[in-house]
């Protein structure tokens, strides 16, 4: 029987490639008859199986006349069947029987203990009341603990409790185990372990043999495999992968599933985490640097300023990418290379106390900007008592025209004169720019404004 792919490949093959029927079937791997067979067919149509069974189709009237009277069942009918001559099986006749009324057949499977054992099994029936309905054969205590598991255990111990109780309830163990869904030589060993042993033990875990994963002697092969390089075991590899680890295991005598290989892994504590960076500087004099920024923010008075210092750029004027909100359908597309119009570079300084921003763009990064934005601080600031000014470890943030500016700007004549605050310096570590706070107004405002904009 083939596929309508293959119908519909025949068909292609014929008519529009004109292959003959033996080149068709030398490539679809079919037999000359199959092709030719089915080059005759007009239409595809799969191939169905008969749901009657030929020895009962000659019966089929004769079923159908006979199973409409009640007083019929399925061995009364299948003695007449017998007696007419019928050679085929009950399970044959049961099989056609179910066709003729299945809403019927599925009544007829049921049995009159499933409304008892759907009780318990919802909970329905209390402990009390379930002692009385197995007569007493079972301590109240015993028959509590029953009902127990049913309420609040794990499936396995919900049909052990179950089976028990239908036992004692002289259920057949045919219902039992259909109601259960459990073969018949489950819920008879069920039955028998609790005769046999009592109650504790009905329900106890049975452990045949340890598993691999517990014996030692497996735990120190694993390990001693995994501590060498797999080149010792004539593998091409600089890491091992579980697959190999289990191969080798096996020729040295320990069969072991990857499963069970992880399980002793995992068991030994060990687990496979990624490797976490820190923050870290440079710069020799971290630590003192750190302690005295720390000590300037923790004793800072409300007429003195503290402002973190950056510079963001130059970036370059064009359509840049990003993450943006589209709409059905829509797909935003930057070109990898674009003509800029320019470039440009944002000046800033965050007073953190207030935790507002004073900045100005530039086409560089010099000292003559940090100039510029020293004087800007001072005529905005100027009712203040001191300005301190923290920044990175950039050359242009301490050159000595920068520094000269601001001893100028300290003296008490120029001060007086121009009724400006002092000016202190308290410089940041090299390579910690984690430490600088307006960095994190730069990344937001690059996400918000810069990514994804024209």
């Amino acid at each position: 029987m083939v596929d309508a792919q293959t119908y519909h490949r025949i068909r292609f093959l014929h008519s529009e490639e004109h292959l003959s029927i033996g080149q068709i079937a030398v490539r679809l791997s079919l037999s000359r008859k199959t092709v030719s067979k089915w080059l005759r067919v007009g239409n595809y149509a799969p191939y169905r199986a008969s749901r009657i069974s030929r020895k009962i189709a000659s019966f089929e009237g004769l079923v159908k006349a006979l199973w409409g009277v009640s007083i019929f069942r399925q061995t009364e009918l299948l003695q007449t069947l017998v007696e007419h001559g019928y050679q085929g099986g009950r399970s044959t006749l049961g099989a056609y029987v179910a066709t003729l009324n299945p809403a019927a057949a599925v009544a007829k499977g049921r049995t009159r203990f499933d409304h008892w054992l759907r009780s318990i099994m919802q909970c329905r029936i209390p402990a009390r009341r379930l002692s009385d309905e197995i007569d007493g054969r079972l301590a109240p205590d015993d028959v509590a603990r029953l009902a127990s598991h049913i309420r609040n255990g794990p499936l396995p111990n919900r049909n052990r409790a179950v089976a028990i109780l239908a036992s004692l309830k002289r259920i057949p163990l045919r219902a039992t185990s259909r109601f259960l869904m459990i073969t018949r030589k489950t819920a008879r060993s069920y039955v028998a372990r609790f005769q046999c042993e009592g109650l504790d033990a009905a329900f106890r875990r049975r452990c045949v043999k340890p598993r691999k994963c517990e014996k030692p002697e497996y735990k120190d092969a694993v390990f001693a495999v995994l501590h060498a390089p797999p080149k010792d075991f004539g593998i091409n590899r600089a890491t091992w992968f579980a697959k190999d680890v289990c191969r080798v295991l096996g020729q040295q005598g320990y069969p072991i599933s990857r499963d069970c290989l992880r399980r002793i892994i995992r068991n030994a504590g060990f687990r496979v985490r990624a490797a976490k960076k820190v923050l870290t500087s440079t710069d020799p004099q971290y630590q003192e640097k750190l302690a005295a920024v720390t000590k300037i923010l923790s004793n800072l008075s409300e007429s003195e300023k503290f402002f973190s210092i950056d510079e963001f750029g130059p970036f370059a004027v064009k359509n840049q990418g990003g993450k943006a909100l589209v709409g059905p359908g829509e797909r935003r597309i930057v070109q990898q290379w674009q003509k800029s119009k320019g470039s440009l570079t944002i000046i800033g300084a965050l007073e953190l106390v207030t935790n507002q921003m004073t900045h100005f763009y530039a086409d560089s990064k010099t000292s003559n900007e940090m100039i510029d934005l020293l004087y800007r601080l001072l005529r905005q600031y100027c009712s203040e008592s001191r300005l301190y000014l923290s920044w990175d470890a950039a050359s242009w943030h301490a050159s000595r025209k920068f520094l000269k500016e601001v001893e100028h700007v300290n003296r008490d004549d120029y001060r007086s004169a121009n009724g400006t605050p002092a000016v202190s310096l308290a410089p940041l570590s090299s390579c910690a720019q984690f430490l600088n706070v307006i960095e994190s107004v730069y990344s937001g405002m690059a996400k918000a404004v810069i990514h994804n904009s024209d």
